[in-house]
């Protein structure tokens, strides 16, 4: 986890241009040299639109589109701890999405946490994601955990205008600097969180029309 940028009472917003630039560019540095692994989920709304509409006996089970992508990240680690074993347990930290309200909170983070109670409540998954504990912290409390957004902001303009900013952001990516990994998931995918969705009981099937089972 980034650590050990000061960052003053002065807030971004009234930061000048010259300002901002040289806290990005820190910020870059310090992703780049303490990061060990980047992943980025990408799901198109077209793509999530049809698979839910040619799957309806089914799609329910892949809840929202954050909750799909959401569960593709650890899959994406699991691969890599396979490979790394002395890697031990993981304390995984988020970023949460709405404040809580009344014990009830954003549908978003609630569809995170029902994902997390079940990893650690099975044992084959806490094994294979080496799940030890977890933080949830409200916005803006974990600088950070916003880390991610600049390698995602990074990443998502990675093909646009050459500007002040994405020339010292690239430098993430630049040859020999941080490793990551990158999907845009296929109809195939969503029907395999789907699967694991149902397996593991992390969500449940309310179709309700004449095909009541759906064999996978």
């Amino acid at each position: 986890m980034p650590a050990g940028v000061r960052i003053k009472k002065k807030t971004s917003q009234k930061l000048n241009y010259a300002e901002r630039l040289s806290l990005f560019r820190k910020l870059v540095d310090l992703t780049r040299e303490t990061a060990h692994i980047g992943f980025f989920t990408e799901l198109e709304s077209a793509v999530y639109d049809a698979w839910r509409a040619n799957n309806p006996t089914v799609n329910s089970l892949v809840g929202s589109k954050y909750a799909a992508c959401c569960f593709q990240c650890p899959l994406f680690l699991r691969q890599i701890l396979r490979e790394e074993k002395d890697i031990g347990d993981i304390h995984y930290f988020f970023e949460r999405i709405g404040e809580e309200k009344n014990g009830k909170g954003n549908p978003l983070d609630r569809e995170r946490n029902e994902l997390l109670a079940i990893i650690e409540a099975t044992p084959s998954l806490t094994e294979a994601f080496r799940y030890g504990s977890e933080t949830r912290a409200p916005k803006g409390q974990f600088h950070p955990l916003e880390a991610a957004d600049s390698m995602v902001w990074t990443y998502s303009s990675i093909h646009g205008p050459l500007t002040d900013f994405t020339r010292v952001s690239r430098q993430v990516f630049a040859k020999g600097r941080l490793r990551h990994r990158y999907t845009t998931m296929t109809p195939s995918a969503l029907t395999e969180i789907a699967r694991l969705n149902n397996d593991y009981r992390i969500r449940e099937n309310t179709y309700v029309g004449k095909v009541r089972i759906f064999q996978f």
